[in-house]
């Protein structure tokens, strides 16, 4: 494969050259086609495309648009056609992959890899790359050079995502990972980047490696948000920290299958996050829809709390308990100046409650419960934090998180160690 992920630093995806590959034929269930030419290449979108000119007019005759084989032994995969043409060399076809990311030749055992971060974090202030490791493996983010102005202010690019940086992974001592494997650590690695950054980051163009030689690819990448992102705990004042909470988290997500409330909440957390442009509304029932993954998981594996006792009682009772269970030892409504009045006018609500009012008013068609704008934000803000606050009592972190819930002051006067007395 001629494309390697150092080109993502030099080039945009509209610049980068397709590779040729050699693809002998096109197999689909009413026979086989042979490929004169073949080029691999990423869209605008980073999504892998595969281009087969066919010499022979019956694939375009054919009304055949379902699952084809290449018959390669490199691309062992299963592709779908997405476009045909009739040019005067025969056939041009276009393939796109079933599934991302795809293997691009021999299936062998690796003990590392590298691999394209799109939207990753900025680390450029830390002036050293980001690492953190596990008992297996160590990991290292590097950003390219070119990736600090876009996402300093991602407003002045027509893109909406872009290529970052550069992940490496290294086994530690004489292990070796196949190709699952080893996409299941790299994908687990995005989702400490997605958490970081509170929108979608993805990993792709894996070069599976052996001993600093790559022994196949896995090509594609996984789903990503597009800028803008919103402000959350992590910001320049918490990168002497990052190797602290990224293994934390690592290890936490190598642990199956007690990781899926996080991994479940996580989605929430970023899907609250990537509509928040679009609706306020929309953020603030994802965001509720983590709490409540989170809190149920907390109340229930660590507070021994029975399926009945779970069954009923209202959220903000559970909220208001879990919160007290894990130390919260912070005000949820301490810089929630607008909504903070709201509530006191309201002498039999608290923050808890509040947030359980406010989303079941928006969900159900009785909207008995109306905040204005501000304090819906200030609401919303107050919800993302708080689900910041449970991952990082689920990961037993303790160091320093930005404070998103602050609407004023000067950048870093709100970075303080997670407020957990537990």
């Amino acid at each position: 494969m001629k494309i390697s992920v150092e080109d993502f630093a030099e080039k945009s995806l509209s610049d980068l050259d397709g590779a040729e590959i050699s693809v002998g034929k096109v197999i689909t269930h009413s026979g086989e086609y042979s490929a004169r030419k073949s080029i691999f290449r990423y869209r605008r979108d980073f999504k892998p495309r595969i281009t087969c000119v066919l010499p022979s007019v019956s694939f375009f005759q054919d009304g055949y648009n379902g699952s084809v084989k290449l018959a390669d032994s490199l691309l062992p995969g299963n592709f779908i056609c997405l476009r045909r043409a009739f040019g005067e060399n025969g056939c041009e076809v276009e393939f796109s992959p079933k599934l991302e990311p795809f293997i691009f030749g021999e299936q062998k055992e690796v003990s590392g890899a590298k691999c394209v971060i799109v939207n990753g974090p900025n680390a450029f202030f830390q002036g050293r790359p980001l690492y953190w490791e596990t008992e297996s493996a160590a990991f290292k983010y590097e950003m390219f050079e070119g990736a600090r102005e876009y996402l300093e202010h991602p407003e002045n690019s027509m893109e909406s995502a872009k290529a970052t940086g550069i992940l490496f992974i290294e086994l530690k001592g004489e292990a070796l990972l196949g190709e699952v494997e080893l996409w299941k650590m790299v994908y687990n690695a995005s989702r400490i980047l997605t958490f970081s950054m509170g929108i979608g980051v993805a990993a792709g163009h894996v070069e599976a490696m052996r001993h600093g030689v790559v022994q196949f690819h896995l090509l594609g990448f996984s789903r990503f948000d597009r800028f803008p992102r919103q402000s959350n705990w992590y910001d320049i004042e918490v990168l002497k920290d990052f190797s602290e909470f990224a293994s934390a988290f690592c290890a936490y997500l190598e642990n199956e299958p007690v990781n899926a409330p996080l991994t479940l909440a996580l989605d929430f957390y970023r899907a609250s996050n990537s509509s928040r442009v679009s609706s306020l509304e929309l953020a603030l029932i994802a965001s509720y829809s983590a709490l409540e993954v989170l809190i149920h998981h907390v109340l229930r594996e660590d507070a021994d709390w029975s399926s009945d006792l779970l069954a009923r009682g209202k959220f903000s009772d559970k909220s208001r308990a879990a919160s007290a269970f894990i130390g919260l030892s912070a005000d949820p409504l301490e810089h929630a100046k607008h909504l903070g009045n709201k509530v006191k006018s309201l002498n039999s609500l608290d923050a808890f409650s509040t947030l359980s009012e406010a989303r079941n008013s928006i969900v159900h068609a009785e909207k008995k419960f109306k905040l204005g704008g501000v304090e819906l934000v200030e609401l919303w803000q107050m919800s993302q934090w708080l689900v910041e606050i449970f991952i990082f009592y689920l990961i037993g972190y303790k160091g320093l998180m930005a404070d998103r819930r602050r609407m004023s002051g000067w950048r870093g006067e709100g970075t303080r160690e997670v407020p957990l007395r537990r």
